[in-house]
């Protein structure tokens, strides 16, 4: 029967690459295992007869030269290393950073070492999110605007802000547990049922909607959308003076007239800028509200379920809190030269 002691043997104790060499160097000068414990006890280095042994062989590995919190400046130097090669390029995996420390710094590091140096650093791999593209000569003037609004101490207390998006039926979450025995399988149209929908809100809360579906052109934004709602709306909340925020696109444009001729003031913001309005974060909600909560199985259930959200779902204090939401992205903004902030 096996002795307990070989039944529990425990593996050799992991030393320093530079006692490994000592023990391989005294070994190939042909000296025993035991002569060899004995002269690094006189050295103060301890290490059992089995690490002695298992060094002297040949068969022990040494591992990555893995800088350690020791020593500082190797470890400071090669976390600046990583740090400056994910900057340049967030796409870079820990194995091309592992072979291109080994190539050009003879630094040989794990894949594990690499990434908790990331994660030390702060970097969390994730779902890459996307943005607009925005042409110089908007990113100044987004920076411009950004700035004019944050001296002036800007409030947004008068501005309504309008947009139109697009709300396909969809009645399944995004995300879902899973597991060997139940793969969370959703069907899904190719092409799904769709409607557009235009709205505004403000300080006051939801202001008007209209559902619609086909193509916005000039003659349907005025006779449906200015005549019809916007202009009713702000007589009856508005008659003490407002601001109208909406992006710049053509029909707007187009329609700049009959807004002046009906009252209305609109403000210009800058172009390619849909993270200067705060009713991007409404869409986004309401989206959501209609997959996860409402989940509607047809277009009547769909157009229902958005009248329920812009009645029952969107408060006061959701339109306050996205409006306030404001005062994070336009420093960011600034701060990124006036590229899309992804807010």
């Amino acid at each position: 029967m096996m002795s307990s002691a070989n039944m529990h043997k425990s593996k050799p104790r992991r030393i320093s690459k530079e006692v490994h060499k000592m023990i391989e160097d005294m070994a190939h000068t042909g000296m025993t295992v035991p002569a060899i414990h004995q002269k690094l006890q006189t050295l103060g280095i301890t290490a059992s007869r089995q690490t002695v042994r298992y060094h002297a062989s040949g068969k022990a590995k040494t591992g990555c030269n893995r800088p350690t919190t020791t020593n500082n400046t190797v470890y400071r130097q090669t976390m600046s290393l990583v740090e400056e090669i994910t900057k340049e390029n967030d796409e870079t995996t820990a194995r091309q950073i592992k072979v291109f420390l080994a190539t050009k710094y003879q630094q040989h590091l794990s894949l594990s070492t690499i990434r908790r140096m990331r994660r030390k650093l702060g970097w969390r791999y994730g779902k890459v999110r996307y943005s607009p593209m925005i042409r110089d000569v908007n990113k100044e003037k987004r920076v411009i605007q950004a700035q004019q609004w944050l001296n002036s101490g800007e409030t947004f207390n008068d501005v309504i802000f309008t947009d139109e998006t697009s709300v396909a039926l969809e009645r399944f979450a995004r995300f879902a547990f899973n597991r060997k025995d139940h793969l969370s399988i959703k069907p899904r149209p190719k092409h799904p049922v769709k409607v557009h929908v235009w709205g505004g809100i403000s300080r006051k809360g939801a202001g008007p909607l209209v559902i619609f579906e086909g193509i916005m052109d000039k003659a349907f934004f005025i006779e449906n959308i200015v005549d019809s709602s916007l202009v009713p709306y702000i007589q009856q909340h508005w008659p003490s003076g407002h601001r109208l925020f909406q992006d710049n696109d053509p029909k707007h444009s187009a329609a700049a007239s009959h807004l002046e001729l009906r009252g209305i003031r609109w403000e210009r913001t800058p172009p390619e800028s849909p993270d200067f309005n705060a009713i991007e974060m409404i869409w986004a909600n309401l989206k959501y509200h209609i997959r996860t909560v409402y989940k509607p199985k047809t277009k009547e259930e769909l157009i229902n379920g958005i009248r329920d959200y812009w009645l029952n779902v969107l408060s006061v204090d959701l339109c306050n809190k996205c409006i306030d939401h404001l005062a994070n992205v336009l420093p960011v903004a600034i701060e990124r030269g006036g590229q899309a902030t992804g807010m």
